[in-house]
């Protein structure tokens, strides 16, 4: 199956989907295997959302810096001189060079490291070696491609669409949800842990598989065992986030973690709220079309004792692994001939399988206003 522009004639793929979606079924196998539709969701999907890019405790000072890919999106975000937070593409505008490596750093100017050229905290061009001896090369105006950015509590995101909807507009509503559970994230959360996975699956496997706790049993023996994981998660589910979780008090009776409340927010991170001070992030990256990378962040305060963070880690990683392993082994049958479009378990234990990819589908065939 090949998707070039949206038709919406009932023999084309868009109709294939949708009549599968209506009927409880899932997305078809193409939709994760074609490069072509990859290609279009980098366009419509990462090139329009807002994407997750750290947390605002990681940059204090003037000239600390957080940097990631996220799809086709080199993101920058760097605490200016004034102390605010701009956010630019991580792309020197001389020959295109990343200008400083994934992850968090600090830089009193941000300079490539191919031709040193320099630029402000505020993204314009400071010097560029050897530019008067070149008498028609004119420096003014020159400056770093800048990013839209937002907060939502103490989360950072970035977009690249001038278009889309206010960041409020589009997820403000999951941290309201968040505030109702007593699980408002404080301000000064930092980095403590991260993990990453490169995966070979395509990146809505990955997306999919945390919408539900159903594979648990079969898949996370030591998760299963300090988490009941007998229930279905219950949503609330929303146009561009949703917010779910086992159940009540699921937390076996032996054990000392506290359940946290789980979120997902379009199109592509999962944060795990345990408490205003601890929190996780899960970011599905994609890389190609049948490669992703599977990012687990930890977020704390100075004041977590290292017993309780730990614990917290130790919860999730383990269980990480295991779906880094698991996942490929899904996109290989997607990938063969032998699947074009499965039953979901509706309305209660796929639900938000099912959500997702409605969501998907929305996007790609362009009658979606969102991101």
């Amino acid at each position: 199956m090949t998707l070039t522009e949206p038709r919406r004639s009932d023999g084309d793929a868009y109709g294939a989907a949708e009549d599968a979606l209506e009927a409880g079924r899932t997305l078809p196998a193409g939709w994760y295997t074609d490069p072509a539709v990859f290609a279009r969701e980098r366009q419509l999907i990462f090139m329009r959302g807002w994407l997750f890019a750290g947390m605002v405790g990681d940059i204090p000072a003037a000239g600390d810096y957080v940097a990631r890919n996220i799809g086709p999106v080199p993101a920058l975000v760097v605490r200016g001189e004034r102390g605010e937070i701009n956010a630019f593409a991580n792309v020197c505008q001389h020959r295109g060079a990343r200008l400083v490596p994934s992850g968090c750093g600090h830089q009193a100017r941000l300079r490539c490291p191919y031709h040193a050229w320099t630029y402000d905290l505020d993204g314009r061009l400071h010097n560029a070696p050897r530019a008067k001896r070149n008498a028609r090369f004119d420096p003014e105006g020159i400056a770093l491609r800048r990013l839209r950015l937002e907060l939502l509590g103490p989360m950072m995101f970035v977009c690249a669409d001038v278009d889309a909807a206010p960041l409020e507009t589009v997820f403000g509503g999951m941290l309201e949800a968040l505030v109702e559970r007593n699980r408002r994230p404080r301000m000064d959360l930092r980095l403590y842990a991260r993990r990453e996975h490169e995966v070979a699956a395509n990146w809505k496997v990955l997306c999919e598989n945390g919408f539900e706790c159903y594979h648990c049993p079969a898949c996370h023996a030591s998760f299963s065992a300090t988490v009941d994981v007998s229930a279905d998660f219950v949503f609330e589910l929303h146009e561009d986030y949703t917010v779910h979780g086992l159940p009540g008090e699921r937390i076996r009776a032996d054990s000392t973690q506290q359940r946290a409340v789980l979120a997902h927010l379009w199109p592509n991170v999962f944060p795990a709220v345990k408490a205003d001070d601890l929190v996780a992030t899960l970011q599905i990256v994609p890389l190609d079309v049948g490669r992703s990378i599977y990012r687990r962040e930890y977020w704390a305060t100075d004041d977590v004792d290292e017993d309780t963070r730990d614990g917290f880690i130790e919860l999730l990683d383990h269980a990480d692994v295991e779906d880094a392993e698991i996942c490929p082994q899904v996109y290989a049958g997607l990938a063969s001939s032998f699947f074009e479009s499965g039953p979901l378990l509706l309305p209660v234990t796929e639900v938000g399988v099912h959500h997702f990819q409605r969501r998907v589908h929305r996007a790609l065939a362009g009658d979606c206003a969102g991101p």
